[in-house]
């Protein structure tokens, strides 16, 4: 009973020092995705502040309001970019998604979209197919 009592000390105090040693390469390594982050974090958020205002202005001359958002997650793989709309006074922003919308309404998010993109980049034009399908007769 003893050995075992003493055996199985041993196995704890070897497993405390294992996850002591992975806590410490884990330490390094979030410092080192701190590193690689701060490099590309800073240019990213401002690309799409950038994106931002300018999706705000049309919209806003729409008399309707809109945003771009970067959608952090915990996760990288699960960023992205969130557009959320207001057409009308009565409805709160929502997201741009497929089935809240109406089909002119996420072509105008679109085509803006397109167009707050358009000053970034060094690309003259842009091809988009079939954005009117599904047009209401407001948008």
């Amino acid at each position: 009973m003893i050995t075992e009592y003493k055996n199985r000390k041993r196995e704890i105090e070897t497993e405390a020092q294992e996850v002591e040693a992975n806590q410490e390469k884990l330490g390094e390594f979030d410092k080192q995705i701190n590193v690689v982050r701060e490099k590309w974090y800073g240019p990213v958020t401002t690309i799409v502040d950038q994106i931002n205002g300018k999706f705000r202005s049309f919209f806003a001359r729409l008399k309707c309001a809109g945003e771009v958002i970067l959608s952090e997650h915990e996760d990288y793989d699960k960023w992205g970019i969130d557009i959320r709309v207001q057409f009308r006074n009565s409805d709160d922003m929502k997201r741009l998604t497929s089935s809240y919308q109406s089909g002119g309404e996420k072509s105008v998010s679109t085509i803006l979209y397109l167009l707050s993109l358009q000053g970034l980049t060094d690309c003259p034009f842009r091809v988009v197919d079939e954005i009117n399908q599904g047009m209401d007769p407001k948008n």
